[in-house]
């Protein structure tokens, strides 16, 4: 084995143990399709890493937690309360995050990953063809210019903007019955958090029970939580 080979195969090890354990955090089993595919997809950030900034966790390990296993708490929510055959748009998606890992996972659900910058859109898209993932569509477009043809089950924010700014976000361009799901530590402050609800409050909008989870890292606990709001 060459040392190209190597590194590889290293690396390869690296992500798949930290992955495997976040995810039985989670209570996720993943197939093994899928984990090749989402391997694919960390490679594929980091090659386009050297050309434009996608994402600064640069290391397997990281990226298996604080990107793919973090975005898959989506689906570890939705199966602990049997929601299936979603319609999700991630809103900011980046690097595809959480929108990739969970149309990987997910094939019976639809996913629209919106971004405003031109290169992290077709990013998205040329990954998604290249993992043949039919269930993904890339738009390049600001959220209050997004045209909506069809309501949307999900639209999630993870590290966009502050909790209220999203909930704003959401509010424009949801419908009666969307859900607002919100990726946020547990450290997140008082303060964003009294401003998020003051905005509920004033749209009206539902406020869910958050979605509490844990994700192992480097020997220590990362404290997360999915916060949930649903349009009247």
């Amino acid at each position: 084995m060459d040392d190209t080979a190597l590194n590889g195969a290293i690396l390869s090890t690296e992500y798949d143990n930290a992955l495997g354990s976040a995810m039985t955090a989670l209570g996720v089993k993943l197939t093994d399709g899928a984990v090749v595919s989402l391997r694919k997809h960390m490679e594929l950030v980091l090659e386009a890493n050297k050309q434009f900034n996608l994402t600064r966790v640069a290391t397997p390990a990281s990226f298996a937690v604080d990107l793919h296993a973090d975005s898959l708490a989506i689906v570890a929510w939705a199966k602990e309360n049997d929601i299936c055959d979603l319609r999700m748009l991630d809103v900011g998606s980046g690097a595809g995050i959480p929108a990739m890992p969970v149309a990987i996972v997910q094939s019976d659900w639809s996913v629209t990953a919106l971004d405003s910058r031109q290169k992290k859109a077709h990013f998205i898209e040329q990954a998604a063809a290249t993992l043949d993932l039919f269930n993904l569509e890339s738009v390049h477009e600001h959220s209050e210019h997004l045209v909506i043809e069809q309501p949307f089950d999900l639209i999630t924010f993870k590290a966009v903007a502050r909790l209220e700014a999203c909930l704003r976000m959401a509010y424009q361009i949801g419908d009666p019955g969307t859900r607002i799901l919100v990726f946020k530590t547990s450290n997140m402050s008082g303060e964003e958090l009294v401003e998020g609800d003051q905005f509920a409050k004033e749209a009206r909008l539902t406020v869910e029970p958050p979605y509490h989870y844990t994700l192992p890292r480097f020997g220590e606990t990362l404290n997360r939580v999915l916060y949930i709001y649903r349009i009247p």
